[in-house]
């Protein structure tokens, strides 16, 4: 939040420097004009890190791109097997399952070599624990699979 504060205060001095260079031209003539001065050429490289959703709302709120952002975010695994023979099936299976009583996406992955299932898009890990405390009491026979997982998620701004 405090790095949006600096890039918007930011983009109003250049805004106000832009305003008066074009003061200066409106009532100077054009061979009278003092030289553009460079007032940033002193200054060190300055690296910008901000959180990927700052970068998706900006691209998302000032460009018009994407409906949806991916950035990071946790999701509640409850299946994960390498079971060559089964796998594939139990996930699909469960994803059925749980499909029919709960209110949330459901993504079923293939990572080689294991088949799992994930619930949900969370930006915070307490939502996320939150969560998995309720499918813990919907479906007990997840408990000792069920974790809250770090994972690339989808928002809609």
């Amino acid at each position: 939040m405090n790095l949006l504060l600096i890039l918007l205060t930011l983009i109003s001095l250049l805004d106000t420097v832009v305003v008066a260079d074009t003061l200066v031209t409106d009532t100077l003539m054009a061979d009278s004009l003092p030289p553009r001065v460079h007032i940033f050429d002193d200054l060190p490289n300055v690296e910008v890190r901000q959180d990927s959703l700052v970068a998706a709302l900006l691209d998302t709120k000032i460009f018009g791109r994407p409906e949806k952002m991916i950035v990071d975010g946790f999701r509640v695994q409850v299946y994960s097997s390498n079971s060559q023979q089964t796998a594939k099936e139990e996930a699909l299976r469960l994803e059925q399952t749980l499909a029919e009583t709960l209110a949330t996406t459901i993504y079923v992955t293939y990572t080689a070599p294991y088949w799992k299932v994930r619930l949900g898009d969370f930006r915070t890990y307490e939502d996320a624990n939150a969560f998995k405390a309720q499918v813990v009491d919907q479906f007990p026979q997840l408990h000792g699979d069920t974790y809250v997982v770090r994972d690339q998620i989808e928002i809609i701004p």
